[in-house]
Order: structure tokens, then C-alpha cells, then sequence
């Protein structure tokens, strides 16, 4: 969620108002400024968590000298960035009707990405080593989806286009229905049954390229699915941290088994996404 000019204007302004209201012994114009403050601060500051987590550490580490104070900071606004799933994916959005497979099967990511976060953080033993390792498996998925794009668009133009139309009548159907992996499962069977069954010298470059578009699809779905499990566990912990002291058979968390969990999530995202390698594509050979 972008913050709107308007909102940063009537923000500062409401500030400094409230600050020479106060100054003046003007108690009720004060009052006004200071709610109109608190109402814009209530919208906004929502929208930079992470940024607010890493400020906090900032703070902490400002014996290193400001160099390290700022590195900090921005550094958790590219987290911020990172976590929000409009801000994160827009490398992969071309345009409104034209964004590939990589954004719409990126986004839901991020969406689970950041519901995650936003209760690991509530954990009383949260560290931003966490929201580290989170935008570790973050930025090896959007690689992968960036990947995606990459291939799709070297398939529909070594088709004529050919199977442009049909991948964008299920990126349709996704956005109506939100089924997203079974209409690109659907996809990539087409394209197998297709593509990958032509004979000669670009029948083997097609069968190659369709098969590593298989490879970043499926790498995509264990992410999502790892992504998912990772939400799902912290959830399951918050809770029983809720329950600690008020019912002696809620066993305790363990804390070290709990971040050895997270870390090999991430660790098992950026295998396959290492796996997967780069990509190179180039146009099918002549005959």
C-alpha cells in the first residue's frame, strides 16, 4: 500500500501546527492538530513495519557510526518494500493486461510472506534475522518468477504468438477465479503436449526450454508451499506462546527448534532456486 502525498503533507503540517499550538497555550486548537496527527499517523505507519523494526535496531547500533545507522535503515525499508506485494512484484507487472505467469503466481507469495511476518514479529523471541530469512526465500522466488517471464516470452515469440492467446486466456481465468496453480499446471501441460512433441532441430530446443520452464514452476510451487507452511507455524507458535502459564499440559515452545525450522525454509528455497541456474535462451536454430 503506497503512501499518498496528500497524507504526508497534512501530516507534517498537523505537526508542526500541534508543535506551535502547544508552544502558544492554544489547548484546543492543539488538540484538534494532535488528532488529525494521530488519525494520518494511524493509516501510515502500518505500511512500514519493517522499516520501523530496523529503525529500532538502527538505533541500537549507532556506536558503529552513522554509515552503519543508515545502511540499517535502508535496509529495512527494502524489506518493507520487499513484504508488500504491490512494491515487490512490479518488475514482474509489464502492464495491466499483460503481466505474465511470474507476477500473478509471485504475489500470492508475498501476500503469505508478509501474513507470516506479520505474527513472527509478535513472537516474543522474534529477531530481524527472521525477516532476513524471509527476504532471503522472497527475493530466490521473484528470481524464479523473473525466470518465468523470461521463458514464456522467448516460447511466444519462437511461436509467431502462437501460444500467447492461450496462455492469456488462463491468466484470465486465474484472475476470476484465483485457481492459479491448476490453470498453470494446465498450461504447462499444453505447451508439453504441444511444443515439446515437435520433431528436427527446433523440436529438441522447444522440448529443452519447456522442460525448464517445468523446473522454475515447480520450484515456484514448493516456495509458495514452504511459504505457506512457514505462515502456518507461526501461527501455531504465537498461539501456544498465548497459552504459556495458563494450562500446565500446553507444553513450551522450543525456541531453537523453532528458528532451525525457518532457516532451512529459506535455505531449501535458494537450493532450488540454485538449482534451477540461469537461464539461457536463445532462437531456435535454423535448419
Amino acid at each position: 500500500m503506497k503512501t499518498r502525498w496528500w497524507e504526508l503533507l497534512a501530516g507534517s503540517l498537523s505537526l508542526l501546527w500541534a508543535v506551535d499550538f502547544a508552544v502558544s497555550g492554544e489547548w484546543v486548537r492543539f488538540a484538534i492538530a494532535a488528532a488529525v496527527f494521530l488519525w494520518i499517523a494511524r493509516r501510515v505507519l502500518p505500511r512500514y513495519a519493517i522499516a520501523f523494526l530496523f529503525l529500532r535496531r538502527a538505533l541500537s547500533r549507532w556506536r558503529l557510526g552513522p554509515k552503519a545507522v543508515v545502511a540499517t535503515i535502508a535496509s529495512g525499508v527494502k524489506m518493507n518494500r520487499l513484504f508488500t506485494p504491490a512494491l515487490a512484484a512490479k518488475r514482474l507487472r509489464h502492464s495491466r493486461p499483460r503481466s505474465g505467469w511470474g507476477y500473478r503466481l509471485f504475489v500470492p507469495i508475498v501476500a503469505e510472506a508478509a501474513a507470516a511476518h506479520g505474527v513472527l514479529r509478535r513472537l516474543s523471541f522474534y529477531e530481524t534475522g527472521d525477516t532476513l530469512a524471509l527476504a532471503q526465500l522472497l527475493r530466490s522466488l521473484r528470481d524464479l518468477s523473473t525466470q518465468l517471464d523470461r521463458i514464456d516470452g522467448s516460447l511466444i515469440r519462437s511461436t509467431g504468438g502462437a501460444v500467447e492467446g492461450e496462455m492469456q486466456v488462463a491468466l484470465g481465468a486465474v484472475a476470476s477465479q484465483g485457481s492459479y496453480w491448476s490453470a498453470a499446471e494446465t498450461v504447462q501441460s499444453s505447451l508439453e503436449g504441444t511444443l515439446a512433441k515437435r520433431s528436427g532441430v527446433d523440436g529438441d530446443w522447444f522440448r529443452r526450454v519447456v522442460a525448464k520452464r517445468r523446473e522454475v514452476l515447480s520450484a515456484l510451487r514448493e516456495g509458495d508451499s514452504t511459504m505457506r507452511r512457514i505462515r502456518q507455524k507461526a501461527v501455531w507458535m504465537l498461539e501456544r506462546q498465548r497459552e504459556r502459564g495458563s494450562d500446565d499440559e500446553v507444553e513450551l515452545i522450543d525456541v531453537s527448534a523453532a528458528r532451525v525450522e525457518l532457516r532451512e525454509a529459506a535455505q531449501l528455497v535458494s537450493a532450488l532456486a540454485e538449482g534451477v541456474g540461469e537461464v539461457h535462451l536463445g532462437p531456435p536454430a535454423r535448419l
